[in-house]
């Protein structure tokens, strides 16, 4: 058993302290991120990834619609129903009336004797019963409708929701890209602009020179006619001066307006011009400033590089120290559990020993404290009181203080005087367990191991705290634990601090009537205590504790605003009000108090230390068998009840383990067989009390049914059973049997005594026996759980078990036959609500079926239950019980194709039970797991002999040290594939994997992890083996470089290399990697089908080492993914030259965001026209319309064999739709179309959807994220594009 504790303030809220608890202090794991960084990748220049942008992908489940419409009919039928009983009703009222007149002509005809009175009656009870069914029929079939009615509601609500928040993300992005796209074009139409601003400028400027130039000349050169006259009264001075004024006026006119408009054209051109310098330099700070944040952040990147070398330093100095420090470890914990067996088997002979000791010794306590106590009794006669002198090395003078306290001899036998007996049922008495040395200290969850209920309580009344509430559930030895307290208060071992202990029951209180002071109730509840010690008592409260046990069965209230709380120890009161007042301190201020209770509801009203005792521990069940089972055959009880009731929360209840090791006990002394669940032993448990009665078997069904109807009515009222209910339900003639079931409170001649039972596990086992013995049908199995549901825990596993006539045939031997027609009420509720229960996917539900099952063990029953819909293979947070249950199901099948456990904290206990599940799985999934230490060599076992050929271990941070100690058994298993897929593994793993390599391997993911160039070298060499079966091999983001692929590239010309596909992604490859590869790719050994070199940080210069494979005629890739390596215009023309060869055996080709031109694609034009390629990824290389016409001309090239083209964000608009749409009819071949992210409208959609339509072979088009608008999307939902 362990504890947790907590204080509580005076407001009643808990505060933890004073201990620690297993559920607090457990493991907790770092979350961790799936980012590059935690994977050790290198650090490269930041680059935005355009599939960011996409929007969730929010689609609705299809199935709500069916699940809809399946509701609805079923609403539809309970209606019918509905209306079908009601016509029933009236057809039975109009029957009812049509009898009631003839009975009354029947009276007035004749006045004879008849039994016909009698048959109407009965015949009219028959119809009033069948009328009472179906109203309840029909207020079922409401309620259920109702509930389908609502689950409607909600699954609208649900998808009203999610059809909103896909609308909103849509338009979001449309938005944003819209405006992203305006403020490119917007920044281009300005350089634009500002360009043709200064051509016009410098056009106008030579204009205007040449224009005036043109004007000078002619000026220059015109020869003016003038006619004269040759009078002498001529004034030739004058005309020429006045035509030399006209044409100088008509000059400067023209001067003039030529300037003002130039000076006009040059101020607005000049004022354009520094608006656009204005916006120039603005721009070019935008730049600056994001140059300045690239270089923070590269400087920032440098930084966190270099602190992750200096911590991967340490980290492989801490590891190496580790490995030393583990291998210390393990010698010496084989010493150690060496020594510790040969303790255990000392310790077990001296616990023995000591017990017998114990004994003894009890025995003459008992009768020392009965002699001193006539002694004692003899000399208060004499007048002679005895005297404690508290102050020792006092001398005696008239100062010194003298203190009557309790006669501690006479408290010891007061509690060791036996007052409760041991009972199958109820547990072994605190006395016995006490006097028997067999009190085992319960142990808290703290780590250390040595904080146990006994140290929490002291602790705690040591300190300052005056009030500790000790919380635990049924059985889990609360009660021990205080009269523990006290005797060795008594004895003087404990608590010495304290000069009075007082030990209540709170439940003798219940029968306590009238008033009376706390002294009286003291001196009447302690014999021993004398008026003096009283008196001291009242002057002395802080020496004085009081310990109380049973409050939850304590039947007044503690609520001090009922109650008018005294301080006076003289004043009588209820006692209710004087234990209020002292648990609320206004009496004996300053006194202590230890509370002993189940969970109740007076627990808020009390302040003190919370200690919560939680029940044995694994260890301490072993112990406590170990005294249970002294002889040689101890062990096989303790491991039989580990194994089929050890995963239950009951079994850290010390009662629960005397009734387990009692029953077993006499099960091995007849030589029976140990029951394998829990219905099974409870059926056990059952019979030896029946047969320890004596009764026949009309008295044993007897006794079981009204104990059934008792047990139904506390469960449902959360109540005792008053003396009247027992004489209702006719058990006042067999009170003698009913009291090894019940516990009795108060006299049983009163009429306020009251029972409860002794066992909630029995209570409820009695409740499904007493339903399949009823003789008439009564209420059905589903309404009868629905009633108790949330009240009993265990009740439909009792049905479960019950239901089996195997398991329940010793009890049909002492009660006679079941009722048929309840067992098959059971079992027909049992197939339906299975079957619904499969077809949701609520796994609570699906782990209740499995508990069910596991009780009823029939394996028939199990393939009839468990259909090929049910749902096997995956799971998440599987308790222990839940293994058990899950294990027993997966076991009543041959095989199983899967088995899936994710996200889960694996524990050895957890992993032991489904170690049959899993050797009996062809493939094994613990994504996101963790795995302690213990549960490895469960897993490498059901590797090592069971039939597992797929193992994934993703994200499940297994690391080296795990790795070693499954390796083995890796090389022994029948396994094909295997994923570590980020799993924290470094190069020094390989190690551990080479060996592997030469088994039946066929396929090894070992990406996300920090495997190195020395790692690699070292599985490239298990690749030069001739035993090695490996094909695929997936390196993904395992910081890789050029250093390695030159051993890559001769394990593959070894001519011993199976590989056909390799993934070496994210890492730093470089071109002098890709040379070393293009060798091995011309080599006619290397049989390489698929290679995947994305983001390899690769430039154009390896195009040629690739061109050169290519031209190999021993060249045999049929994939090739170059994608996110800045190839260029020059590089990809290249890699075309290669593809080019006639016999090029490439089929799939990939080259996203590799920076192509449309000069590219017109030599991938020409490929497709060749008829090699069947998948073409382009993707991301901003090419327009112009770029892809040359990709439409080839897709509708006769001899095009192209079946997927992804043109994602490659700039297309609508000006490529008429060359789209005439490849897509011309193709007889193109099967997917990937375009998304392009600047497609709504003007062409309706052409897409025509040439979509008429084309004969495409069955997917992706048109995502371009520019429709929502008017269109119901078109294209109809013709099933994606938008």
């Amino acid at each position: 058993m362990s504890v947790r504790t907590k204080h509580r303030n005076r407001s009643g809220t808990p505060i933890y302290s004073q201990g620690f608890s297993a559920r607090s202090m457990g493991s907790y794991t770092i979350p961790r991120t799936s980012s590059f960084v935690s994977m050790g990748v290198p650090v490269r220049v930041v680059t935005a990834d355009q599939s960011l942008l996409e929007p969730l992908n929010l689609e609705i489940d299809p199935n709500v619609k069916v699940a809809c419409t399946q509701e609805k009919e079923q609403i539809k039928t309970l209606n019918n129903r509905f209306v079908s009983h009601i016509n029933k009703v009236r057809t039975l009222e109009q029957e009812n009336k049509m009898l009631q007149t003839k009975w009354k002509l029947l009276n007035e005809e004749t006045d004879s004797n008849s039994n016909i009175e009698s048959v109407l009656k009965s015949y009219i009870a028959n119809l009033e019963k069948k009328l009472g069914d179906l109203k309840t029929s029909n207020e079922y079939g409401e309620e259920k409708r109702g509930a389908l009615h609502h689950q409607v509601d909600v699954y609208r609500e649900k998808y009203e929701k999610e059809i909103n928040k896909r609308t909103d993300g849509e338009n979001d992005f449309v938005l944003m890209k819209r405006d992203v796209d305006i403020a490119y074009m917007s920044v281009a139409s300005l350089h634009h602009n500002l360009s043709s601003l200064k051509t016009e400028h410098k056009f106008l400027k030579d204009l205007h020179d040449e224009e005036r130039r043109e004007l000078q000349q002619k000026v220059a050169n015109t020869n003016v006619v003038v006619e004269m006259d040759n009078s002498r009264n001529l004034n030739m001075g004058d005309i020429v001066s006045e035509v030399k004024t006209h044409y100088e006026g008509i000059a400067a006119r023209g001067r003039e307006e030529v300037e003002s408009w130039y000076e006009a054209k040059l101020h607005q051109m000049a004022t354009e011009a520094r608006r656009n310098d204005t916006e120039l330099q603005d721009n070019k700070k935008e730049v600056a400033e994001l140059q300045q944040t690239i270089r923070r952040f590269e400087m920032k990147i440098h930084a966190v590089s270099s602190e992750r070398s200096a911590i991967e330093r340490r980290l492989a100095e801490a590891e190496e120290k580790g490995d030393k420090a583990l291998v210390d470890a393990r010698s010496s914990i084989k010493d150690l559990e060496k020594a510790l067996h040969r303790e255990k088997l000392r310790m077990a002979k001296q616990i023995r020993d000591y017990q017998d000791l114990m004994n003894v010794k009890m025995g003459l306590d008992v009768e020392i404290s009965t002699y001193m106590n006539l002694l004692e009794q003899e000399e208060k006669k004499m007048q002679n009181p005895s005297y404690v002198y508290i102050k020792e090395g006092v001398p005696k003078a008239e100062n010194f203080t003298v203190i009557k306290t309790m006669d501690k001899k006479a408290v010891l036998t007061e509690l060791l005087r036996t007052k409760e007996t041991s009972t199958f049922l109820g547990g072994e008495s605190p006395t016995t367990v006490i006097t028997g040395s067999k009190y085992i200290p319960l142990l808290s969850g703290a780590v250390q191991g040595d904080c146990t209920v006994d140290y929490a309580v002291d602790a705690a009344l040591l300190s300052e705290i005056r009030g500790v509430l000790l919380i635990g559930p049924e059985g889990s030895g609360k009660s021990t634990a205080l009269q523990k307290l006290a005797v060795d208060w008594a004895q003087g071992e404990r608590l010495q601090n304290f000069s009075f202990v007082f030990h209540f029951n709170l439940r003798d209180f219940n029968s306590l009537g009238g008033e009376r002071s706390l002294k009286a109730l003291l001196q009447s509840s302690h014999p021993s205590l004398t008026a003096d010690s009283v008196a001291v008592v009242a002057k002395r409260p802080e020496e004085v504790l009081f310990v109380f046990d049973s409050l939850d069965q304590y039947r007044h209230s503690l609520d001090p605003s009922i109650h008018a709380l005294c301080s006076d120890p003289n004043q009588e009161a209820a006692v209710s009000c004087l234990v209020a007042s002292l648990l609320h301190g206004s009496l004996l201020r300053g006194s202590a108090f230890v509370v002993a209770t189940r969970p109740t509801s007076n627990l808020k009203y009390l302040n003190g230390t919370h200690v919560e005792v939680l029940g044995f521990s694994k260890l301490q069940r072993e112990v406590y068998f170990t005294n249970c089972f002294t002889d040689a055959n101890a062990t096989k009880p303790l491991l039989h009840m580990e194994r089929t009731l050890g995963f239950y929360n009951i079994c850290s209840s010390p009662r629960f383990c005397w009734t387990v090791c009692s029953i077993y006990s006499l099960l091995l002394d007849s030589g029976a067989k140990l029951p394998e669940t829990l219905s099974q032993l409870f059926v056990d448990i059952l019979v030896h009390l029946m047969e320890t009665l004596c009764l026949n078997e009309a008295s044993v069904r007897a006794l079981v049914s009204p104990l059934g109807r008792m047990a139904s009515l506390c469960l449902l009222d959360h109540s005792n059973i008053a003396q009247e209910s027992i004489k209702s339900f006719g058990c006042q003639q067999l009170l003698t049997a009913v009291d090894a079931f019940l516990v009795v409170d108060g006299d049983p001649e009163s009429d306020k005594c009251t029972f409860s039972f002794r066992s909630q596990l029995m209570q409820e086992f009695i409740l499904a026996l007493a339903f399949f013995l009823r003789e008439s049908p009564g209420e059905g199995v589903e309404h009868f759980l629905t009633k108790h549901k949330g009240r009993a825990t265990f009740l439909d596993f009792f049905l479960s078990g019950l239901s089996e006539e195997v398991q329940r045939r010793p009890l049909e031997t002492l009660l006679g036959r079941a009722n048929p027609d309840q067992i098959e009420d059971f079992r027909r509720w049992f197939k339906s609500s299975s079957a619904e229960t499969w077809r949701g996917y609520e796994k609570d539900k699906h782990y209740r079926c499995f508990h069910l099952l596991h009780q009823a063990q029939n394996e028939a029953l199990t393939k009839e239950i468990i259909t090929p819909s049910a749902r096997l293979e995956y799971h998440t947070d599987l308790s222990l019980q839940d293994c058990v249950a899950l294990n027993y199901v997966a076991m009543s099948f041959n095989k199983i194709p899967s088995f899936s456990l994710c996200g889960t904290n694996i524990l050895p206990e957890m992993a032991k039970f489904l170690t049959p599940t899993m050797s009996v799985s062809h493939s094994l999934n613990f994504s996101h797991c963790t795995f302690s230490t213990g549960a490895i060599p469960h897993l490498a076992s059901a590797l090592r002999n069971g039939v597992v050929s797929d193992l994934c271990l993703y994200n499940s941070h297994f690391g080296d040290e795990m790795l070693n100690v499954l390796a083995t058994s890796l090389q022994n298993s029948k396994l094909q594939k295997l994923s570590l897929h980020g799993c924290d593994l470094t190069g020094g793993c390989c190690d551990d994997l080479v060996p592997l390599l030469t088994s039946q391997l066929c396929t090894l993911v070992i990406n996300f992890n920090q495997i190195g160039d020395d790692g690699f070298i070292k599985l490239c060499k298990a690749l030069n083996c001739p035993h090695n079966r490996l094909q695929e091999l997936d390196m993904h983001n395992c910081n890789l470089t050029a250093a390695s692929m030159e051993a890559f590239a001769e394990a593959l010309c070894s001519g011993q290399s199976h590989l056909r596909k390799v993934n070496l992604r994210a890492n730093k490859i470089g071109d002098d990697g890709v040379r070393a590869l293009s060798k091995s790719l011309q080599n006619s050994f290397c049989k390489l089908h698929s290679l995947e070199l994305y983001d390899t940080e690769l430039t154009g210069a390896c195009c040629s080492y690739l061109k050169e494979a290519l031209e190999s005629e021993h060249f045999s890739l049929l994939e090739l993914d170059l994608s996110v390596n800045e190839l260029g215009q020059e590089g990809a023309l290249l890699l075309c030259q290669g593809l080019n060869r006639p016999g090029c055996p490439i089929e799939k080709l990939y080259l996203n965001r590799c920076e192509l031109t449309p000069p590219v694609f017109k030599e991938l034009a020409s490929l497709l026209k060749v008829g090699t390629l069947k998948s073409l990824s382009v993707g991301v290389n901003d090419v327009g319309d112009k770029g892809a016409k040359y990709l439409w001309e080839a897709v509708a090239h006769p001899n095009c064999l192209l079946e997927e083209l992804d043109v994602e964000m490659t700039g297309l608009t609508d000006a490529c739709v008429e060359d789209l749409c005439a490849a897509l009819r011309a193709s007889k071949t193109l099967k997917r179309l990937e375009m998304k992210n392009n600047s497609l409208t709504d003007v062409s959609v309706p052409a897409i959807i025509r040439a979509f339509q008429d084309s004969a072979n495409m069955q997917e088009l992706n048109l995502r994220y371009n520019d429709f608008s929502e008017e269109v999307l119901h078109l294209l939902d109809e013709a099933k594009i994606r938008y």
